[in-house]
């Protein structure tokens, strides 16, 4: 700061600084002059003492009037705080303070990396919200402090913006199997970004846990038959900046456990499986596969039965191995096996209409079959007929057939059936049923009682014979007689004989056509006249007389 004077030119003037020692200024031709105060650190007061004229005779006058200078101390600023870091979309709070009274502060500023939202300004504190992009940027306030015309020494405080992250993930869901491990990346546009995640399981689902990192592998498991879910919500952080969280739900499913009714099987040639699967966990997919043995009809597949009619390819027992792989949502349980045995089905051959037979004659039924072991059960109609019944039968010498042999009797003088419903089995296996009509033709019937001839007992002639009469047709039926035990002499070929001599005839009578004949003996005895009778009657006089002849 300077003093001015002004006066009388070329005089001198007297003055003093805070009351010290008197101290000479001279007027210049103008009448004025200067005096520099220098650096002063409190206020001065510059006082007038006297005034010398600059001519002789330096006349000396007292004069009085004084100038205060007061010193104001150079302004500063100190900031709270001296720099900071900020979250974009956040607010600085700077605040200004200077140690002069009355400081008033201004600030300028520049800014780096994006970072929006700072302006020019002046105040106490600096309140502006400053926006980042994806890259971390930078305010720079420049703050001047001042006290009227005096400035201060200007500050800055460095203001860092980091931008808010944003997580990105390379899945929003997931679905495991039990004991799978989950596969979730996490990704940032800005750099540097950590992630952090909390979980929540639900379902009894285990294995997760609370971490940090770049990717989420976790062995997850699924309790009993439940489905269980795991929800991570994971939280970008970049600089303590925290982003909004992201939510990944993974579904762990639980392996399932296939259960086969039954789970092993024997059928017959041209029966349908009926193979029921369950399992402990719902909306189980089944699929299976087979391998078939000596088996047609058997084929992979999906559903939750098998049902399929399987046929052996030839005349021994066939296999087929289903291997059943239960899956939910893509997760596989352990396999399992049925084995199915398919038995072939029997077939038996025999003449459906074989010859009739004679009444008293076997039923003559053989029957072969196409496998061996087979045996037979059959059931009988009789019209006609007796001596037929149900029964069963098994082949004793592989080859030789199996035979019904049933003696089988009409009961008229017609034609008689007796019909064989026939059914084959082997190893629980029925075949097809065979019928067999075995008919049955009657032999000749006719009824000669034993008789008498008459012999005169002395002379030995015979007096009458005994006629034998068959009551049949010869045309419809041949005839022979024979007497005694000689059975290979024919005395007569007709329907009727009379006997002349006691003794056993025997006719045989043949039906001409249909061959069936039979055998009859007639005894004939003698009988001799009386040469004499005596006859005595009682009862005379009764209602009912008794004659006896002697």
């Amino acid at each position: 700061a300077t003093i001015s004077f002004s006066g009388t030119p070329n005089a001198t003037v007297g003055y003093t600084i805070n009351g010290g020692p008197r101290q000479p200024v001279l007027l210049n031709a103008a009448g004025t002059a200067t005096v520099n105060t220098g650096n002063l650190t409190a206020d001065t007061t510059y006082a007038l003492v006297d005034v010398t004229a600059g001519t002789v005779p330096n006349c000396v006058q007292t004069v009085s009037g004084s100038a205060i200078v007061t010193v104001v101390q150079t302004p500063t600023v100190t900031t709270d705080p001296i720099s900071q870091p900020l979250c974009s979309g956040q607010s600085t709070g700077i605040r200004l303070n200077g140690t002069v009274p009355n400081t008033t502060f201004t600030w300028t500023y520049t800014q780096t990396g994006g970072v929006t939202g700072a302006s020019n300004g002046s105040g106490n504190i600096i309140s502006q919200v400053l926006t980042a992009g994806t890259t971390t940027g930078t305010v720079t306030y420049t703050i001047t402090p001042a006290v009227g015309s005096c400035i201060g020494n200007p500050t800055t405080v460095t203001v860092t913006v980091n931008p808010i992250p944003v997580v990105s993930t390379n899945v929003t869901a997931q679905s495991i199997c039990t004991g799978g491990s989950t596969n979730i990346t996490m990704s940032s546009t800005t750099a540097n970004t950590t992630f952090m995640w909390n979980v929540v399981a639900l379902g009894g689902a285990t294995g997760a846990q609370d971490g940090t990192g770049t990717s989420i592998n976790q062995v997850l498991t699924a309790s009993g038959t439940i489905v269980g879910q795991v929800v991570y919500n994971i939280t970008p952080v970049n600089n303590g900046c925290y982003g909004t969280p992201k939510t990944v739900t993974v579904t762990v499913y639980p392996k399932p456990i296939i259960k086969a009714s039954p789970d092993s099987a024997t059928l017959c040639s041209g029966e349908k499986t009926n193979i029921v699967l369950i399992s402990n966990v719902p909306n189980t997919v089944f699929t299976w596969t087979v391998l078939p043995n000596g088996v047609s009809g058997a084929a992979s597949g999906t559903g939750s039965s098998i049902s399929q009619t399987l046929t052996t390819a030839g005349f021994t027992p066939g296999t087929v191995l289903y291997t059943i792989t239960p899956t939910v949502n893509g997760c596989p349980g352990d396999q399992i096996t049925v084995l199915v045995k398919v038995n072939p089905t029997p077939e038996i051959f025999s003449s459906a209409m074989p010859p009739p037979i004679c009444s008293g004659d076997s039923s003559g039924i053989v029957v072969f079959p196409n496998i061996s072991g087979t045996s037979i059960s059959w059931t009988v109609v009789e019209n006609g007929v007796t001596g037929a019944s149900d029964g069963s039968g098994s082949e004793t010498t592989p080859g030789g057939g199996i035979p019904i042999n049933q003696n089988l009797e009409t009961t008229g003088n017609a034609q008689g059936t007796a019909t064989y419903t026939i059914i084959p089995m082997n190893n629980g296996c029925a075949g097809r049923a065979i019928t067999v009509v075995v008919r049955v033709n009657p032999t000749p019937k006719t009824d000669i009682k034993d008789g008498l001839v008459c012999i005169d007992a002395t002379t030995g002639a015979l007096i009458y014979g005994y006629e034998m009469n068959t009551g049949l047709s010869e045309a419809n039926y041949d005839f022979q007689w024979y007497f005694g035990n000689n059975m290979n002499e024919v005395i007569a070929t007709t329907s009727s004989y009379t006997a002349t001599q006691p003794g056993m005839y025997t006719v045989s009578i043949m039906n001409s056509t249909t061959g069936c004949s039979d055998v009859f003996m007639i005894e004939v005895k003698a009988s001799n006249p009386a040469t004499s009778a005596t006859a005595v009657v009682t009862n005379y006089f009764e209602d009912t007389q008794a004659i006896t002849v002697t």
